[in-house]
């Protein structure tokens, strides 16, 4: 689950960024680029790390807290929540850098680390940003996820013993 939710961010997010500027994979890693599925395939690889770091981070939440008996549906609205919370943090830092630059061209070098590559620096600080939120959402999520666990989970143990 943890980690179809991960792929399914790292391919929306990857598409949408390699639309924008395929030239900032091409100026910032350090492999070829030659296409939009290179591109899908290099976010596919690190979203596989990441949901193995959010496995081995939420999960134990999950199974130690509650002992497995949280109701999965509620687990699962849970991580759909972060979901959207990561994709929103995306798009909302993306649009602040690319507007940022547009406003202060000057700038650029802060947003793409020192190095203004040629050509288009609004879409490559709307990329840029954009990474930067996906990792910031990822980091939310992560707070909101084990936050939420613990939280919904006494308010589901107080359902229940009333009802006994």
């Amino acid at each position: 689950m943890i980690f179809l939710a991960a792929w399914t961010i790292a391919v929306i997010t990857n598409t949408i960024n390699g639309c924008v500027s395929l030239e900032y994979f091409r100026w910032v890693l350090p492999f070829s680029i030659t296409d939009r599925w290179d591109v899908i395939r290099q976010a596919l690889f690190e979203s596989t790390i990441t949901a193995a770091v959010l496995c081995v981070l939420i999960l134990p939440v999950y199974c130690g807290v509650t002992g497995s008996r949280y109701p999965a549906r509620r687990f699962v609205a849970l991580l759909t929540m972060s979901g959207l919370t990561s994709l929103a943090c995306h798009f909302v830092l993306g649009m602040f850098c690319a507007i940022w630059i547009a406003i202060n061209p000057g700038d650029v070098n802060i947003i793409l680390y020192g190095s203004s590559p040629p050509g288009a620096p609004v879409r490559f600080a709307y990329v840029a940003g954009a990474i930067w939120g996906v990792y910031l959402g990822g980091f939310a999520t992560l707070v909101i996820c084990c936050v939420g666990i613990v939280k919904n989970w006494r308010a589901f143990v107080r359902s229940e013993v009333g009802r006994l």
